[in-house]
C-alpha cells in the first residue's frame, strides 16, 4: 500500500476541487493470528514528519518504514530473506501478520488533524473518566509503595464458623466452593498488638479484655486450624513481630477471635492453655433432615476425659434430650472423617487444640430407611464426600451489548450432566 494516494481522478464532476485530494498514510491497523484468534496492534505516525511508532497494548516502540509497509501482508516469507539464525532448511515460512485497515489523512488538512490536543477538545465525560483513572492509578501506586508497611489480617469468628458449609472453620480462597465472608483489617506492621486489639474491640463493640486471638496455621494435611492463642504479655509487641514469631510461613495473618461474655469465677476471661489439661475444639452438627452442616460452637474439653462424656453437653448445645444417642466424628481432612469411640479418651483419639468434632443423632433403622428412600444423605462421612463434589458455577451474559441480565452463581454437583 502506498505512502500517499491521489484520489482526484475518482471524484464526480460536480465535486469541490478547490483543494487537492492528496492523502498521506499515517496509520496501519494490524491483526496477527488466524481466523480463530490472534492479537491486534496499531502502527501510527503521530507527527507530519515524525517516526512511525508501534502501539501494542501498553508498549510503544519505534518501527521502520519497512516494518510498516512490507511486514503486514500475510502469506509466505522467503527463507532466503530470513537471517541465518532462523532459516528453516530451505522451506519458506507462513506469516500471519495482516494489515486490515489503513488510515490516510488529507495533506491539506494534516496540520489541523495532527494539531496538539487542548483541554477544550476533550469531551467532559471523557475528561472525567481520565481524571478518575488517573486518581485510581495514583491510589494503586501509593498502595503498592506502602504495601510493605502493612499486614493483611483476616479474622474468623463463631458467626463465620456458624454460616460455613464446608471443611475447616471457613473458606478463605478456594473458589471451587462458596467463599466465606471474613472481616479483613489492613494493619500497620509497626502497630503493637495492644493497638490492634483495641481497634478490633471497637469494631465489634466489646472490651479488649473480652477477646482472645488464636493464630490459624496451615497444617500438613492441608487444613487451616487455630494453633495457639496470642499471649497477653505480647501486648507491646508489634504485629510484624507476632507474624514473624507465630505465622512466618504465611503472607498474611489469619486469626480466630474468641469472645467471652463474662469472666470465669469472676477472675480470668478465658481458660488457661498452659499445662495442656484442657483442649479447645470446634463442634459441628449435621442435620440429615435438612441436609445441612452447622458450625455450632467451640468447647474446652479435658484431655483425659472420655469422648462419651461430652454427649450431654452436645445435646444441650443443640437442645436435644439429655441422653439422645449420638454419633461423633472427627473432621481430620476433607477425605478423612473418622468416627470416634465414646470410651476412648481425647488423648487416645489424638485430639488437639483447634480440631473439629462433628456429631449427629444416631438414626433408627426406620429413620435410616426413610432417608434412603427420600434420597437424603444419612451420615456425616457421606455428607462430606458430597461436599467434595460441589462446585460454584458462575453465570454471566454471553452478549455484553444486549439487554443486561444479572450475573449469578449456583452451587452444583460435579456429577451433574449438562441436561440436569
Amino acid at each position: 500500500f502506498p505512502m500517499e494516494i491521489d484520489l482526484q481522478r475518482y471524484l464526480s464532476p460536480d465535486a469541490d476541487k478547490s483543494q487537492p485530494y492528496k492523502y498521506l498514510l499515517h496509520g496501519v491497523l494490524v491483526h496477527s493470528g488466524d481466523l480463530h484468534g490472534g492479537h491486534y496492534f496499531a502502527l501510527l505516525k503521530p507527527d507530519r514528519n515524525g517516526k512511525w511508532l508501534k502501539f501494542d497494548d501498553d508498549r510503544i516502540t519505534p518501527v521502520t518504514d519497512k516494518e510498516v509497509l512490507e511486514d503486514n501482508y500475510g502469506g509466505e516469507v522467503s527463507n532466503a530473506s530470513l537471517s541465518p539464525a532462523i532459516r528453516t532448511g530451505g522451506r519458506n515460512i507462513k506469516r500471519f501478520t495482516n494489515a486490515y485497515m489503513l488510515v490516510y489523512i488529507r495533506e491539506s488538512d494534516i496540520d489541523w488533524v495532527l494539531s496538539p490536543v487542548v483541554t477544550k477538545d476533550i469531551p467532559e465525560h471523557l475528561q472525567r473518566r481520565l481524571d478518575e483513572e488517573r486518581a485510581l492509578h495514583e491510589q494503586k501506586k501509593k498502595e503498592a509503595e506502602e504495601r510493605h508497611l502493612y499486614l493483611n489480617t483476616k479474622i474468623v469468628t463463631l458467626n463465620t464458623f456458624a454460616r460455613h458449609q464446608g471443611f475447616d472453620l471457613a473458606n478463605f480462597d478456594d473458589r471451587q466452593y462458596p467463599l466465606s465472608e471474613i472481616p479483613q483489617f489492613k494493619v500497620l506492621k509497626s502497630d503493637t498488638y495492644g493497638v490492634f486489639k483495641a481497634r478490633v474491640a471497637h469494631y465489634y463493640g466489646i472490651s479488649a479484655e473480652q477477646m482472645r486471638f488464636w493464630v490459624l496455621v496451615n497444617r500438613q494435611n492441608k487444613t487451616v486450624r487455630p494453633d495457639t492463642p496470642i499471649p497477653d504479655h505480647f501486648h507491646g509487641m508489634t504485629m510484624e513481630e507476632i507474624h514473624t514469631k507465630m505465622a512466618s510461613r504465611q503472607n498474611e495473618l489469619k486469626l480466630f477471635l474468641e469472645m467471652a461474655d463474662k469472666p470465669i469465677n469472676g477472675k480470668t476471661w478465658f481458660p488457661t492453655t498452659e499445662g495442656n489439661s484442657h483442649i479447645m475444639v470446634f463442634v459441628k452438627y449435621f442435620n440429615p433432615d435438612t441436609q445441612s452442616l452447622e458450625g455450632l460452637c467451640h468447647l474446652y474439653i479435658q484431655k483425659f476425659g472420655k469422648v462419651g462424656d461430652i454427649i450431654p453437653i452436645l445435646c444441650e448445645k443443640k437442645e436435644l434430650p439429655p441422653h439422645t444417642p449420638l454419633r461423633i466424628y472427627e473432621e481430620i481432612k476433607p477425605n478423612m472423617i473418622e468416627e470416634m469411640k465414646p470410651k476412648s479418651t481425647f488423648q487416645q483419639s489424638e485430639i488437639q487444640d483447634g480440631d473439629i468434632i462433628c456429631f449427629q443423632k444416631a438414626l433408627t433403622d426406620k429413620e435410616a430407611q426413610e432417608h434412603t428412600a427420600a434420597g437424603r444423605i444419612r451420615d456425616i462421612p457421606t455428607f462430606y464426600e458430597s461436599l467434595s463434589m460441589r462446585i460454584v458455577v458462575q453465570f454471566k451474559p454471553k452478549h455484553k451489548d444486549r439487554e443486561q441480565k444479572p450475573e449469578f452463581e449456583l452451587v452444583l454437583n460435579k456429577k451433574y450432566t449438562y441436561d440436569e
